[in-house]
């Protein structure tokens, strides 16, 4: 094997190369392969020091993942192979910390001691620089660096090839495999080596993936070869799509595809629109996979999904003050209306702000126009109160609404229903609202659903996110004092980008924020607030909350420049990157070009 040790010359080179770029500066074109000199600038914009080495430790490892079940028999075997040799091998996981490592020679052992290349530390670009590892997982393909390549000095003493190991399912990164041995002993089949481990790493886990994840794989795979259009297979937090899907659709667009597909699922409908946070929509075919939960998602163009549309479209001429059009929001105004027709009791459920009260105010003024609509609000009145409000004796006929049932404990529920359901159903349409969060799939107990003809729910606004536009058009109408007050074409993209964990109650008070900071003129993308240019759908706590809004703010008056907004806020650009990820900021276009980071 041919050594791939670093002469003094071109080790001198890479020094003054590296000088340049901490130094702001760009070193000649034949000075550094271009994969280190990218590896570089980015190190440099994570603030890594180059003359230091301080890696992260974490020692709570997971000894039982699928990756090293699949990854520990491919390591055996190459440490077996690589015996006698000065030569260690690792795993590592996805965000670089070390899982494993096995190496025979003690001398190497004990180097690698110094630099922190042991099971628990982080290796990933973002702590250490360039490296075999962090590298690697950045530009997910094979890398390799020799000595003085590292970013950091300390690094210089060895040389290193990484491999990422892709889930053959899922598309994740899972780990990597790397090589590591001194500089000296450096050899051009490091890189080979890892790769061929890598992969069989890859066929472990798939002799770890489930029979449904195989059906779903087949059923993806067929349906791609089959159709040129973007397909997508879903299946709980997995997504797989193919080229033309990828080249579509961003991390958002999976989530709402996710959320739509459970939504078809549960309706047993096959055919749905969505609109892409392009502003484009696109039509929906879903095929469900024999011996798997998941889907599999066919996109073409945008359509009226037939009879079922047209019918939809033609009760919503008696919901004029409710805002939305689509296939899912039609569906459900459909049943509500339906009910108050029909005089079934009825219980609305949905997450908070999903418009489950006006749905119910909608069809009762539908239905039974000047007669009166009592609303029982349970968030503000007890149950004494609630019985003591639906005495029949002083109740007038029309409509009544028990809002927030689930406000009252189990008993208190149950004898507010017995009082409610004491009315006469030839005089009163009784209906009930019910809230839920975002992540319970089911919020009712027999005892309380048992009482009502019929539950709808009110879909979140993310699974009907097409009907930003016209509750938009809707709610500025109400809010401002302008009749002409309109959303920039920025704004509007950055509307549809953002999840609405509060659904149309959150879009109304992002409008209310922007009509104070711009009340005159047509609102633009930075006029909303901070929250609304984030898309990452988890939930926050109090002090990230805090925190997002704060990052998102000062991004938006440094006018998209990184730098400029990690200064005013005291932090690193490294920190400031990691968060920008971490909460999915997403700034408007104009703003996120103009930005020097």
């Amino acid at each position: 094997m041919g050594s791939s040790a670093v002469s003094p010359p071109r080790r001198r080179g890479l020094e003054l190369a590296k000088e340049l770029v901490v130094s702001g500066r760009d070193p000649s074109p034949d000075a550094v392969r271009d994969r280190i000199l990218s590896s570089w600038r980015r190190s440099k914009l994570w603030g890594v020091p180059p003359d230091a080495l301080d890696p992260p430790y974490a020692p709570d490892l997971d000894d039982d993942s699928l990756l090293t079940r699949a990854a520990l028999p491919v390591i055996d075997r190459l440490d077996e192979a690589l015996s006698g040799t000065a030569m260690s091998v690792l795993l590592t996981d996805a965000r670089g910390r070390i899982l494993e490592r096995r190496a025979s020679d003690p001398s190497l052992v004990r180097h690698l001691d110094r630099i922190h290349l042991a099971p628990g530390f982080s290796y990933s670009e973002e702590h250490v620089g360039t490296n075999g590892i962090g590298s690697a997982i950045e530009s997910r393909a094979p890398f390799f660096v020799a000595g003085p390549e590292h970013f950091a000095r300390p690094l210089a003493g060895v040389s290193c090839a990484g491999a990422p190991i892709v889930h053959p399912v899922t598309g994740r990164l899972e780990g990597v495999i790397d090589l590591t041995c001194r500089a000296a002993d450096a050899t051009p089949l490091m890189t080979l080596l890892a790769t061929e481990a890598a992969s069989d790493v890859v066929d472990g886990i798939l002799d770890h993936v489930s029979s449904a994840e195989r059906a779903l794989l087949r059923a993806f795979l067929t349906a791609s070869r089959q159709a040129s259009r973007p397909v997508v297979a879903i299946s709980g937090d997995l997504v797989m799509t193919n080229a033309a899907a990828a080249a579509l659709l961003d991390r958002n667009d999976h989530a709402v595809l996710s959320d739509r597909a459970t939504d078809l699922a549960r309706s047993g409908r096959t055919h749905c629109e969505v609109l892409l946070s392009n502003g484009e929509a696109t039509g929906v075919h879903v095929r469900s996979v024999a011996g798997s939960d998941g889907v599999v998602l066919e996109l073409g163009p945008a359509h009226e999904t037939g009879r079922r549309r047209e019918t939809l479209r033609h009760t919503s001429a008696r919901r004029s003050e409710l805002a939305g059009t689509s296939a899912t929001w039609l569906a459900t105004w459909s049943q509500v209306d339906s009910s108050c027709r029909t005089g079934e009791r009825l219980l609305v459920t949905g997450e908070r702000g999903t418009g489950k009260a006006a749905l119910v105010a909608a069809a009762h003024r539908s239905w039974r126009p000047g007669q009166p609509l009592t609303v029982v609000d349970l968030d503000t009145s007890t149950a004494e109160e609630a019985i003591e409000r639906l005495d029949p004796r002083a109740l007038p006929s029309g409509s009544v609404v028990l809002r927030h049932l689930d406000a009252l404990d189990t008993d208190a529920s149950e004898q507010v229903l017995r009082e409610a359901l004491s009315l006469p159903r030839s005089a009163v349409w009784l209906a009930a609202t019910w809230r839920q969060s975002a992540d319970t799939v089911e919020p009712l107990t027999d005892t309380v659903s048992r009482h009502f003809d019929r539950v709808v729910t009110a879909p979140p606004l993310r699974h009907h996110i097409e009907d930003v536009r016209e509750l938009v058009e809707v709610l500025l109408g109400r809010l401002s004092r302008n009749p002409h007050t309109t959303l920039d074409a920025g704004a509007l993209s950055s509307l549809l980008r953002h999840p609405w964990p509060g659904n149309v109650a959150e879009l109304e008070q992002a409008l209310i924020a922007a009509l104070r900071r711009h009340p005159a003129g047509p609102i633009h993308s930075e006029d909303l607030p901070p929250s609304v240019h984030c898309t990452s759908r988890k939930v926050l706590t109090g002090l990230e909350a805090v925190e997002r809004d704060m990052i998102a703010a000062a991004l938006l008056d440094a006018g998209g420049d990184k730098a400029r907004a990690a200064e005013r806020l005291g932090i690193s650009r490294a920190t400031i990157y990691r968060k920008i990820r971490a909460y999915g900021i997403v700034l408007p276009h104009a703003q996120a070009a103009s930005g020097s980071g």
